[in-house]
């Protein structure tokens, strides 16, 4: 099937398009139209008789604890219907049957367009009960949550069409007792239609018999069922009350491992208000959801004409406004409730009235904490300091730290902020006070004023806060109510520690900033302070990667989830969304988090900056720049995603438009040195190697600890075959290098130049240090990159043997079998886990290039096959070398003209950077040629590889071997003086070692 969205081709089974994140209609198996073909199970097979005479059964639909259902044809009336065969353990007895006839005759007496229509019941002529019913096509209510949780207003149609059904069961004094989303079905024309009524009463499904139950049955049992006593409509309110909660959430408020751990959640547990597991859900709706499941009978809705009254209301809300609009008051219906809008607040810098700038930093601390306090509201939109930021920068006021009371109110009437906190703090002995103003923005005038005491600056945090942004609440019109019950303590969403918050602050603005070092060092005080502050773990996760330290990495973004109940509800979704991808390796997941994430807070601009990243990294260029656009929508000055969006066209090729992208970049960061990096990096890809080399100096000059850019000046220069001047950077780069991975980093290209040139015992020397370093580090990413480089450095000796053992080394990191060709296990130790299969390719590729070389052709063409879907540059170059090697020169011609380019990687992946340069002879064209008797052909090649070319999307490295084989080719076409300039030039580069 082709996904509807971007047209690609996708798996059937597929939930979500690999390519572009789109969800795909189902395609699984619906209850209702499953594809299997008919095949009747033991104890079924003689189902002749009264039903071949009235029924042509085609396939099986689906089968669970309560029997078996097919499709089938009513060959009298010549319409589909669905059959369903009862297990005959449930109808084993004479009383069992007549009790089973019994209810199914009141069912199908509910004559109602959302209950299932029942047409018959019979049995077979080996005495096996089963039900003809209407068969609707489409699928189960189970199968469309498993895609996610429903959008409002798809909830709330399913909801009331549920209801009415079960509304008129209960004015016929039936009970469903089994109300689940996989006995809710949706038709094609999403009319909902709720089956199985009477079944559970024939079960007696209950405490007593629980063992054995389907898991999905025990999901949505009610207490009293799970205690085993009498049962009314209540338990089928109790249940949809399950459902809803589910639809709106993707997820269950009582769950557990086996069925005793379900019940007793049922029974003990109070369960999660659903904002706390998706926020975005009106807190109305969430009332109603929380009336339905009181543990109580007494306590929830009477009956479902009552809260159908309810969700049919928020339903013509939503159907008329396009919201839900905020509910703040109590009542036992909508009626009873006083309806206001989310009111837009802002919070500002506060006054420092101590006469101590030891305590300056609370100017800001504390209205970031109020923010987050009052974030949790349901009832307010909090505008986030970042925001304030991005209002600043519209002003052309982007290096304003202090916000005071005017220009707080200026930037209020910009984002249609009605209400304004302002405050000061003071200090007398160890004794803190911290004063609040709300105020109207229109009217100047004061709403609410409130303050708030204790010892010790910590008390910030760990009192004041919280009661202030009640204050705060009240102030503006909201009343702390049952339906706000998520709202946590700041405390328990932060830090206990005013200081480790202080670090964090700093931290946070250092990272943003790119100054890494910085940031490490104030997230790591924080964490001293406070070893539990979940943000802080993932602000420094995010540094640590930074700095090519994947081990530290790893450690921080598991510590961020194992407190990530300490966090916010933005914060645990970053952190959730950081996770899947660093440690779980599910790109997918990611993507849903970051696509929920732009649903809930749509004016994070972070979040859809991440989303855009995702798009281009896949290369999707349209889906990303319309995210990008909604970045800079938020926040026109936005630098990250105009440098983003300039790569993204430096990569299409569209190098004005990057430029222009970068002009405003550097224009809007005044004194920060990325921007002026990625200047060079454009002129770097447009050829314009001096403008490059003149802005990293000019980066260098801004901030002289800019590390990369004297790794970039040594690349650069190593492309114009000046390796001594290469040296002398990555020296400067080895001397500022701020961490172990970066000075790794610095190690392992030190030694590749050293390599490249051919001086492979200093090469391997350092190599050999840098894996020692690495080994008392404890860093499997840098054991296995010396592993690498002592392999490529091993290939250059001709020394096979070693090279085949230190690439084989490397694939057993990875959790491969080198011998096998395929994966054996999974290894999340090495980067991110999405990027395993493609160092598996890069080392199989390696493995491949050995094989050619101790003439193992087929061994080659196995590892060929594994390197092309990930690798099709580096496969079409292994083909042709294959094909020279197997003396077919004319094919290995055709191959190598018709092969991709190689894709130039970033600058900032050095790691890319590195495999792009390997292996390090890429002549095979000209080889081909020399095969073929073509030397003049092969002489216009070694010429192309050895001249750079601005106009050449390649920036590799011409290896100095290139000009020995070109001497050689002129003094066999008798070109004397010409082979002796080649052989000086490759005098001059070459080390001893030559070929």
């Amino acid at each position: 099937m082709k996904c509807p969205k971007c047209n690609t081709e996708v798996s059937e089974d597929s939930r979500y398009c690999r390519t572009c994140g789109a969800e795909l209609p189902h395609t699984g198996a619906p209850p209702m139209h499953e594809t299997r073909p008919f095949k009747p199970a033991r104890g079924e097979r003689r189902i002749e008789g009264i039903v071949a005479e009235k029924y042509k059964i085609e396939r099986e639909l689906g089968r669970g604890g309560m029997g078996r259902v097919y499709k089938a044809e009513d060959i009298r009336l010549r319409r589909p219907v669905a059959l369903k065969f009862l297990p005959p353990d449930l109808v084993q007895d004479r009383e069992a049957r007549e009790r089973f006839v019994r209810e199914a005759q009141a069912a199908s007496a509910l004559d109602h367009p959302n209950i299932c229509t029942i047409y018959e019941i019979d049995e077979t002529d080996a005495e096996q009960m089963f039900i003809a019913m209407a068969y609707y096509g489409g699928e189960s209510l189970k199968e469309r949550i498993g895609r996610g949780p429903l959008p409002i207003d798809e909830a709330l149609n399913i909801a009331v069409q549920v209801a009415e059904g079960l509304a008129r069961a209960h004015e016929a004094g039936m009970v469903h007792r089994d109300i689940k989303p996989a006995n809710i079905l949706i038709t094609p024309r999403d009319d909902v239609k709720i089956v199985d009524f009477g079944l559970a009463k024939l079960t007696g499904v209950h405490i007593t018999t629980s063992i054995g139950v389907p898991m999905g049955t025990v999901l949505y049992m009610s207490p009293e069922q799970a205690r085993g006593d009498k049962v009314d409509k209540r338990t089928d309110i109790w249940a949809l009350g399950v459902v809803l909660y589910e639809m709106l959430t993707g997820a269950l408020p009582f769950a557990g491992e086996n069925e005793q751990a379900v019940i007793y959640s049922i029974l003990n547990v109070e369960p999660k208000p659903p904002t706390y597991v998706h926020t975005g859900i009106p807190p109305a709706l969430e009332k109603v959801v929380m009336k339905a499941i009181k543990k109580d009978a007494v306590d929830r809705y009477a009956d479902a004409e009552e809260i159908l009254l309810d969700i049919k209301k928020l339903k013509r809300e939503l159907d008329t406004t396009g919201s839900i609009r905020t509910y703040v008051g109590l009542g036992g219906s909508v009626d009873d409730i006083v309806i206001w809008e989310p009111k837009p607040v802002a919070v500002i810098t506060f006054d420092n009235h101590t006469g101590d700038a030891a305590y300056e930093y609370l100017r800001k601390a504390i209205p970031n904490l109020l923010i987050t306090s009052l974030e949790q509201s349901k009832y307010l939109r909090v505008v986030t300091w970042e925001r304030l930021q991005d209002l600043l920068k519209q002003m052309n006021k982007p290096n304003v730290d202090i916000i005071d009371k005017e220009l707080g109110f200026e930037l209020c009437e910009m984002d249609d902020i009605e209400a304004i906190v302002v405050g000061s703090f003071t200090k007398a002995g160890d004794v803190f006070a911290t004063d609040v103003k709300v105020l109207d923005v229109k009217t100047k005038n004061l709403i609410k004023s409130a303050s708030s005491k204790g010892k010790g600056v910590d008390s910030i945090l760990q009192k004041q806060i919280d009661k202030l942004s009640k204050e705060i609440s009240r102030g503006i019109g909201i009343t702390e109510r049952p339906q706000d019950e998520s709202r946590h303590p700041i405390a328990e969403v932060t830090t206990e520690s005013m200081e480790a918050y202080n670090h964090y602050l700093k931290g946070r603005d250092s990272y943003e900033r790119l100054y890494n070092e910085e940031a490490r060092a104030s997230l790591e005080k924080a964490i001293e302070l406070d070893p539990e502050f979940a943000a802080a773990h993932l602000y420094l996760a995010g540094v640590h990667g930074r700095l090519r330290n994947t081990k530290k990495r790893d450690h921080h973004y598991r510590k961020a989830m194992d407190y990530a109940d300490k966090a916010n509800r933005k914060e645990r979704l970053y952190i959730e969304a950081a996770y899947a991808v660093s440690i779980e390796g599910d790109i997918k997941k990611r993507f849903r988090i970051l696509k929920q994430m732009t649903e809930e807070f749509p004016d994070e601009k972070l979040a859809h900056q991440l989303l855009a990243s995702h798009y281009r990294v896949n290369e999707l260029f349209y889906q990303a720049v319309e995210e990008y656009d909604k970045v800079l929508e938020l926040d026109p000055n936005y630098g990250w995603a105009m440098n983003e969006l300039g790569y993204m066209y430096a990569d299409a090729g569209y190098f004005d438009k990057a430029h222009d992208y970068l002009q405003r970049y550097m224009s809007a960061s005044p004194g920060n040195a990325n921007p002026i990096d990625s200047m060079g990096e454009l002129y770097f890809r447009m050829g314009k190697l001096d403008d490059a080399v003149a802005k990293y100096r000019e980066a260098l000059e801004l901030k002289p600890d800019f590390y990369y850019a004297y790794w970039e000046i040594a690349y650069i220069s190593a492309l114009k075959e000046d390796y001594a001047e290469s040296l002398k950077w990555m020296d400067l780069f080895l001397d500022k290098a701020p961490s172990f991975g970066t000075k790794a980093e610095g190690m392992q290209w030190k030694a590749f130049y050293h390599y490249w040139t051919g001086k492979l015992d200093g090469a391997l020397a350092i190599a050999r240090d840098l894996r020692e370093a690495a080994e008392k580090e404890g860093s499997d990413l840098w054991i296995t990159a010396a592993e690498r480089l002592q392999g490529w450095i091993y290939f250059e000796k001709n020394d096979y043997e070693l090279s085949r053992g230190h690439f084989e080394n490397c694939l057993v990191a990875l959790g491969a079998n080198p011998q096998a060709y395929i994966p054996a296990q999974k290894s999340y130790t090495l980067w991110t886990p999405d990027m395993i299969p493609s160092f598996r390719a890069a080392y199989s590729f390696a493995l491949a290039l050995i094989d050619l070389r101790e003439g193992l052709f087929a061994p080659a063409e196995l590892r060929y096959n594994k390197v092309k879907p990930l690798m099709p540059d580096r496969a079409e170059f292994l083909r042709g070398e294959l094909l020279l090697a197997m003396r077919q020169p004319d094919k290995a011609i055709t191959v190598c003209e018709k092969a991709p380019q190689w894709k130039t990687p970033y600058m900032s992946d050095t790691d890319a950077m590195l495999a792009y340069n390997l292996p390090p002879m890429k002549d095979t064209l000209a080889r081909a040629y020399v095969a073929k008797g073509s030397l003049e052909k092969a002489i216009d090649e070694y010429l192309r590889l050895t001249r750079f070319s601005p106009r050449s999307k390649d920036r590799r490295f011409v290896h100095p071997r290139y000009y020995r084989r070109l001497a050689d080719l002129y003094d066999e076409t008798s070109r004397p003086h010409k082979a002796q300039e080649a052989r000086s030039r490759f005098e001059s580069l070459y080390g001893p070692s030559g070929d």
